[in-house]
């Protein structure tokens, strides 16, 4: 048994930042993150090595072929020995890892001290090789089956997209579609249906956030408050924080029904374009447009007809910009209108087909983490002795 600092071979450290990796390079170029595609043609390290994330929580990636990192990673090899074997180790020891190894206030940080003081036991090179041997096919196999596993719900989820465009905009029915343009680019509805602005068939309000200075408006809060990261819950029957009467009387706030539809204007990642149907009364901050709709507008449809444009939606500011929505800009969409018996057959059809498909994501989504647990274990068991040959 040995400490690890005497084990290995450390790397001169990275001066190259996580953000300088591109979509194509020369060299592979690892990050923090276990996620890898990145590409550079910088070449800092002419062998192969392991790649330990050092900041945030554990992670590890090992290259057979000159690689790069960013500058968050610490970098080594084996003096002697197998370095994949190493590699394999650290793989199935990750939260053991991050639970001990990683400490700091916001952002933990890798204690490379502590980590390289930790006592392993290496068996002989011959039997290295021969676990290595054993492992890369048996993980090969399994992330084969997550690779498919993953593939098979992106289809779903490409598929549940198309699906909801396809019923928001040309109905169940079959119907033959004619020349009735909608705003963001579509041009064809069936015969029977109307379209409208959508100012004409919801009420479209914002809301505000209280001072957050003021202790008194967020103390003893009996008032849901709504910000616009929580419409990724979809259906909302909780919000995250309430606000006071007090600091309800004093802000421009108001309370949306049940069943309004919560557009967000703006919001960090995906967030920006994204709807949700709220199940309580609540307020909102005003990074979120509340839509109540009136009679000839049903809320699933509205609510649905944002899944079915939200990646148009984002293009009118660039999906990557931070720049917001404007409410004024959602109030002006003129929408498609089948009439409100049809509007329920169509959500009740997309309810229905959404829950069948959400189902099975489910279950292929827990067989994905079930075979990362097994590999996981299976890497530990062999690294560590409890099984052999």
């Amino acid at each position: 048994m040995e400490k690890i600092k005497y084990l290995i071979d450390s790397f001169p450290k990275s001066d190259i930042q996580a953000s300088e990796g591109e979509d194509e390079g020369i060299y592979p170029f690892y990050t923090s993150s276990m996620i890898i595609g990145k590409r550079i043609n910088k070449l800092l390290y002419n062998t192969e090595g392991i790649t330990m994330g050092t900041g945030g929580s554990a992670s590890v990636n090992y290259s057979s072929i000159p690689f790069s990192t960013s500058t968050d990673c610490f970098n080594f090899k084996l003096k002697k020995g197998n370095t994949k074997f190493l590699y394999y180790y650290i793989f199935a020891s990750l939260d053991k890892i991050n639970d001990i190894y990683f400490e700091g206030m916001g952002l933990k940080h890798l204690q490379k001290e502590k980590f390289l003081s930790e006592k392993i036991v290496l068996p002989s090179l011959e039997k290295q090789n021969e676990i290595v041997g054993f492992l890369d096919k048996q993980v090969k196999a399994i992330n084969g089956i997550i690779q498919d596993e993953q593939s098979a719900i992106k289809e779903l989820i490409d598929y549940k997209k198309s699906l909801v465009e396809e019923c928001v905009f040309q109905g169940i029915k079959k119907e033959v579609l004619v020349a009735n343009r909608c705003s963001l680019g579509y041009d064809k509805l069936p015969k029977s249906w109307s379209k409208d602005k959508l100012v004409r068939l919801a009420s479209c309000k914002s809301g505000s956030t209280p001072d957050r200075n003021n202790s008194k408006y967020w103390d003893n809060p009996t008032i849901s408050w709504m910000a616009s990261g929580e419409v990724n819950k979809e259906y909302v029957f909780e919000t995250d924080e309430k606000i006071s009467e007090l600091g309800f009387r004093n802000s421009s706030l108001r309370v949306f029904p049940v069943n309004t539809v919560m557009l967000a204007l703006n919001g960090q990642g995906k967030t920006k374009g994204m709807a949700s149907i709220i199940k309580i009364p609540t307020t909102c901050n005003q990074s979120l447009l509340g839509m109540t709709c009136f009679n000839k507008l049903h809320y699933r449809y509205l609510y649905y007809y944002f899944k079915a444009v939200y990646k148009t939606l984002r293009s009118q500011v660039g999906d990557k910009s931070r720049e917001g929505l404007s409410g004024d800009f959602i109030k002006s969409l003129i929408i498609p209108l089948p009439n409100i018996n049809e509007q329920i057959q169509i959500c009740d059809f997309l309810d229905e087909r959404y829950t069948h498909i959400n189902r099975i994501i489910e279950l292929k989504t827990t067989k994905i983490e079930k075979l990362k647990e097994y590999k996981k274990s299976l890497i530990f068991e062999w690294t560590t002795g409890r099984r052999t040959f």
